[in-house]
């Protein structure tokens, strides 16, 4: 398994690479449509939702992301990005304040109204920070995505050789805190090699680092958030279009968080 997962990350990174550097805008920006409308499909899964419904919620969903990304003038020459920041504060106030509520009383039978109202924030939010980052350069989106991926690789590996004591039992009795303090770790050594080697974020190597490991924390709770959607839906992947990883939700949860909340903190 372990294999499957490392061949197919390594398919799927380069695959990432390929559209994020050959694609033009208008490409990249269909090519986030079409990953939005399958989270979406997924989504509406955790709302326990039959097919017809999760159709509707999809067609709802792609027609919103393209409605917001058509008033922002997206497919124009000019894209107005400050009409972005709204979504990004509702999305980036969720994480803070909602999901740690949500994650703490962890309520079994949340209403599939909610969950999918939560969905439309989040998924919106997504759709337009990969918009939004990707016209501040193709360095500077990797730099942001490298952020979940090394604390992602770092709390696999130091989870499985030191982890103990769990991070969130009630949600996922996998993750551990020793896990979690290796990615923040990882992402720190990350932040300053990066910054050094590369001054990618111009910025003081201290808040370069809070910025990092901030996100890093907001990826954690991401994937804890998707975890408990999953455990309250009673389903182990969100989808199956993944080989060894699942579905798209199940690889871009800890990206929920992140890229919206980097998008609002990057000049504009």
């Amino acid at each position: 398994m372990l294999r499957l997962r490392i061949l197919s990350a390594c398919a799927l990174g380069a695959l990432l690479l390929a559209i994020l550097l050959f694609l033009p805008p208008l490409g990249w920006t269909l090519f986030v449509i079409v990953v939005i409308a399958v989270a979406a499909w997924e989504w509406a899964g955790f709302a326990k939702y039959a097919v017809p419904a999760r159709l509707s919620y999809l067609v709802a969903m792609v027609l919103l992301t393209l409605s917001v990304l058509a008033w922002a003038g997206v497919f124009q020459e000019t894209p107005v990005r400050d009409r972005f920041s709204a979504v990004f504060w509702i999305a980036s106030l969720f994480w803070m304040l909602g999901v740690p509520y949500w994650i703490w009383r962890m309520p079994m039978n949340p209403s599939g109204w909610l969950v999918l109202a939560i969905g439309m924030v989040v998924l919106l939010a997504t759709a337009l920070a990969i918009v939004d980052l990707r016209t501040a350069g193709v360095g500077v989106m990797l730099a942001i995505m490298a952020i979940v991926w090394v604390a992602d690789v770092a709390a696999y590996f130091v989870g499985r050789a030191i982890g103990k004591h769990k991070l969130a039992p009630r949600v996922s009795p996998g993750k551990t805190v020793e896990g979690a303090i290796g990615a923040l770790i990882g992402v720190a050594i990350y932040a300053i090699a990066a910054t050094l080697a590369f001054d990618l974020i111009s910025a003081t190597l201290a808040a370069t680092l809070a910025v990092a490991i901030g996100l890093a924390c907001f990826g954690i709770l991401g994937d804890l958030f998707e975890s408990a959607l999953k455990r309250q839906a009673g389903i182990k992947d969100s989808g199956n279009v993944l080989p060894g990883h699942g579905g798209i939700l199940d690889r871009i949860d800890a990206l929920l968080p992140v890229l919206p909340m980097a998008a609002l903190l990057l000049p504009r």
